[in-house]
């Protein structure tokens, strides 16, 4: 049940809030993040190689340079 002034239809139908996620390969390692004006904003990476996670240029927050 949802309790509301503003119609069912209209909460329903509203925009998500949050961004898509989208996943980019750069290498052997997949970048998940936002694509926006300023570039790909990484949220997360996945990668086998446990040295890819000390590179402070993988971190999330960072932009990605391809």
């Amino acid at each position: 049940m949802l309790y509301t002034i503003v119609n069912p239809d209209e909460v329903l139908a509203m925009e998500p809030l949050e961004p898509a996620l989208e996943t980019v390969r750069l290498g052997q390692r997949l970048f998940e993040g936002v694509r926006g004006k300023s570039g790909f904003v990484i949220s997360r990476m996945i990668s086998t190689d446990p040295f890819d996670y000390l590179n402070d240029h993988y971190s999330p927050g960072r932009r990605l340079k391809r």
